[in-house]
C-alpha cells in the first residue's frame, strides 16, 4: 500500500513538473523598436519608390518596455526624388526594368547602358551621345556627394580606367545613391555603396 501511495505521488510530482516546464518553455516574440523601424521604412521605401513623400507621416512604434510611442516616417527615412526633366527621364528608364541585356539594344527587346540613358533623355526632350564615353563628356560635372535623381553616373571596369559603363541616379535614400542601369542582368537598380560599384565609380554628370 505504501509502495502503491508512493508511485502516485512520484507520477504526481512528474506531472506537474512537467506541466509547469512546458509553461515556462513557451517561446514569446516581443517587437522590439528598431524591429518596428525597420518595417516602418521598408513600407514607406515601397510605397515612395523614387517619387517624393510630400506628407509628414507618424507610425506607432513599440519600446523594448512594450510602451507604445509615436515616430516621424520623415526621420527615419529621408529621400531625394527627382522633379522636372528628370523625373520623366527616370520614368522612361523604369518602364524598361527587366528588360534583357543587348549590345548595341535601344528597344524593350534588348538594351545595353548607354542606349537606355538614350532613350530615357530622348523622353524628355533630352539629346545624349550614343556611347558612354561621350556621354561622359555631355553636361556638367557633378561631385558624388552631391548626386541627385537623374544625374548620370559613370564607371570603369577590371584591368582600364576608362569608362565603360553608365546609370542614372533613380533616388537618394539617407546618403546612399541608387541608380539604374543596363546590367548584364538586365535592366535593374543596384545601390552604389555595393562593393563592386564603389570600386570602380568615376564620376558623375548632370545633363538637364
Amino acid at each position: 500500500m505504501k509502495i502503491n501511495k508512493l508511485y502516485i505521488t512520484l507520477t504526481l510530482g512528474f506531472f506537474t513538473l512537467f506541466f509547469q516546464s512546458c509553461q515556462f518553455g513557451k517561446q514569446y516574440t516581443y517587437t522590439t523598436r528598431q524591429d518596428r523601424i525597420q518595417d516602418v521604412e521598408q513600407k514607406q521605401l515601397q510605397e515612395i519608390g523614387y517619387q517624393s513623400n510630400a506628407n509628414t507621416n507618424t507610425a506607432s512604434v513599440t519600446t523594448e518596455d512594450n510602451v507604445p510611442t509615436m515616430t516621424t516616417t520623415d526621420d527615419i527615412v529621408k529621400t531625394l526624388s527627382a522633379k522636372g526633366k528628370a523625373e520623366v527621364a527616370l520614368k522612361t528608364a523604369h518602364s524598361y526594368k527587366g528588360v534583357r541585356y543587348q549590345i548595341g539594344g535601344t528597344t524593350k527587346k534588348g538594351m545595353d547602358c548607354s542606349g537606355l540613358m538614350l532613350v530615357s533623355w530622348q523622353a524628355a526632350n533630352v539629346e545624349l551621345p550614343r556611347t558612354s564615353q561621350q556621354q561622359a563628356k555631355t553636361g556638367k560635372y557633378v561631385p558624388f556627394a552631391s548626386l541627385k535623381p537623374g544625374d548620370l553616373v559613370f564607371f570603369s571596369g577590371p584591368g582600364t580606367n576608362s569608362i565603360k559603363h553608365v546609370g542614372m541616379i533613380s533616388k537618394v535614400v539617407n546618403g546612399k545613391n541608387y541608380f539604374i542601369h543596363a546590367s548584364s542582368h538586365g535592366v535593374r537598380e543596384d545601390e552604389i555603396s555595393e562593393v563592386y560599384w564603389k570600386k570602380y565609380y568615376k564620376l558623375g554628370r548632370r545633363v538637364d
